[in-house]
């Protein structure tokens, strides 16, 4: 089914522009994580309504996405690595945060630890996509640390529990996704924008 979506969405492009080898793998890259992500994301959706989860599983990828979009991170080997690790987690984190309490010193010291952890770390990149625009990493680092304040900052105002426990463990799992240890479970480079620059 990918492959006949990408040949498709190929073909109308090439039919319709007059793009250069270079773009057309470009595109070719964003149509592939696309189909990816909407695929998934229709699953995920889809378990979240079964086990009740759907207003948490939406809270969560609220929080979550900022984070993510700007700090990057840990990109599976293959697809099927992708829906073995993406799928449980965005269900567990919701059901967890749905179902336990934590106290409220401890979200923060996992928000404090997780910033620490971003000051360090983020934003990291992959093989694929090398983060190689040195002004671009220094405002995505400085994006993602002060989103992370400001997710401890509501927590000193939020009391839904559900809200104030995926704030945390957005946090968390974001840490985990930009640390090097992650990459090196995974056998998959990391600061592959230091490799391409000694490249060129």
């Amino acid at each position: 089914m990918k492959n006949k979506f990408l040949n498709f969405a190929m073909r109308t492009i090439k039919a319709n522009n007059t793009f250069d080898e270079v773009k057309l793998a470009e595109l070719k890259y964003g149509l592939e994580a696309f189909y990816m992500l909407s695929t998934k994301l229709i699953v995920i959706i889809f378990l979240s309504l079964i086990f009740g989860l759907f207003k948490e599983l939406l809270i969560f990828i609220l929080i979550y996405s900022p984070l993510r979009g700007v700090s990057f991170g840990f990109h599976a080997n293959s697809s099927i690595e992708c829906w073995l690790i993406s799928v449980p987690i965005f269900i567990i984190i919701p059901f967890l945060a749905e179902c336990i309490s934590i106290p409220l010193y401890v979200i923060h010291i996992m928000i404090l630890l997780a910033t620490v952890s971003f000051l360090f770390f983020a934003p990291a990149d992959t093989k694929k996509r090398p983060l190689i625009n040195a002004k671009k990493r220094r405002i995505n680092k400085t994006v993602t640390v002060l989103i992370s304040l400001l997710y401890l900052f509501l927590t000193l105002f939020i009391k839904n529990h559900i809200i104030l426990n995926t704030l945390m463990f957005a946090c968390i799992w974001q840490a985990i996704c930009v640390n090097p240890l992650i990459y090196k479970l995974f056998k998959q480079p990391y600061n592959n924008y230091k490799c391409y620059l000694k490249e060129v």
